[in-house]
């Protein structure tokens, strides 16, 4: 074989091994770009549920603020009020005091909610079953304010009194109303965030390590 024949062979190897290479190369360059890519979509969507779940902890919180009554004076029509009695006025002003505490709680939910199905759909049905224990609690003070309201209601009072117990009464109190001390309540909300935390923090963590 003459001398020009094996520089032929040479230069077809060398360039077909540079190509494996390549090919290699690029096929490692892909899979850590696509890794990448899946640890910044995890770590955004982990982000996000987790300051989703710390904003409606932040307004249950404000919703469970001591009221103030001092208002007498709902927000209604001029000519609705000349009609009302002083109790009535009352329990209207504290009907709309607790619809205007409560009136975040609905948008933040609905973000929460959209969330929990990308979170469902990266990582499984463990992490929805973690958050929605803290929409449990939702309900429970949504209950609490309604049960309130109705119990206030001057028109009612004397039936919904005949109905309920002290028990009933100081656990709705413990519900509505957050206290310095020995809130069950909020306990019971931070109990739920430090599981979510547990579940979310790794993918926020790792990230920032990588």
């Amino acid at each position: 074989m003459s001398i020009p024949d094996w520089v032929g062979i040479c230069k077809d190897v060398v360039l077909s091994g540079t190509a494996i290479f390549a090919s290699v190369v690029g096929y490692r360059g892909l899979n850590n770009w696509q890794r990448q890519l899946s640890g910044n979509a995890e770590y955004q969507l982990a982000k996000t549920l987790l300051t989703n779940v710390y904003e409606l902890r932040d307004s249950l919180a404000r919703a469970r603020s001591r009221i103030s009554y001092d208002s007498t004076e709902p927000n209604l029509p001029e000519e609705k009020l000349k009609v009302l009695t002083t109790d009535q006025k009352r329990w209207h002003a504290l009907a709309q005091s607790y619809d205007k505490r409560w009136e975040p709680i609905p948008a933040i939910t609905a973000k929460l909610d959209v969330s929990l199905w990308e979170a469902e759909a990266v990582w499984g049905p463990a992490i929805v079953s973690t958050v929605r224990k803290l929409s449990e609690k939702v309900g429970t003070l949504r209950w609490a304010m309604e049960e309130e309201i109705e119990l206030q209601d001057p028109a009612a009072r004397k039936e919904v009194e005949a109905e309920g117990s002290d028990q009933d009464y100081r656990e709705r109190r413990r519900i509505l109303f957050a206290r310095s001390k020995n809130d069950d309540f909020a306990t019971k909300i931070n109990e739920v965030i430090s599981a979510v935390e547990v579940e979310l923090r790794p993918h926020i963590v790792g990230h920032r390590r990588g």
